[in-house]
């Protein structure tokens, strides 16, 4: 179970991640 929760908390990180750098990119590319 615990890795489970690791996994979920790493995709959320990762998730938040890439929409951090996505809208970072989009604002630099307008």
């Amino acid at each position: 179970m615990q890795d489970h929760l690791m996994a979920f908390k790493i995709e959320d990180h990762f998730m938040k991640w890439l929409a951090e750098t996505l809208g970072t990119s989009a604002i630099y590319s307008s």
